[in-house]
């Protein structure tokens, strides 16, 4: 059973991912903490912590220079209390070469307003 928060919460993210797909950047970050801060694991190129809006922007960067024409698409948003689990496919070029990530890789990263 869905509650208000859960709904809240996948409204959030929702509207996040529409803007940035959109190229609205200012407008992603009206849905995003100033205080937020991203966590990548060592495994991935873009490992790390990201903090604040500043931060997301240079994360951003990061990964645009990783991945040349990248696409990602939001499948699914399964929220759990506080918690959100946010499943993409992303397509691009990584390093020259073709790339797909879809529900069969896992990149897991945290995102947290402190």
């Amino acid at each position: 059973m869905a509650n208000a928060e859960n709904t809240d919460n996948v409204a959030v993210l929702t509207g996040f991912y529409q803007a940035l797909e959109s190229g609205d950047v200012a407008q992603a970050f009206e849905f995003v903490d100033e205080n937020i801060v991203v966590t990548y694991p060592d495994s991935l190129p873009m490992a790390g912590e990201w903090r604040g809006h500043s931060g997301l922007l240079d994360l951003f960067a990061k990964v645009g220079e990783l991945w040349q024409g990248r696409v990602s698409e939001v499948e699914t948003l399964v929220s759990s209390g506080s918690h959100i689990v946010v499943l993409l496919t992303t397509k691009g070029d990584v390093n020259g070469c073709a790339h797909h990530a879809d529900r069969g890789s896992v990149a897991p990263a945290q995102w947290k307003a402190h």
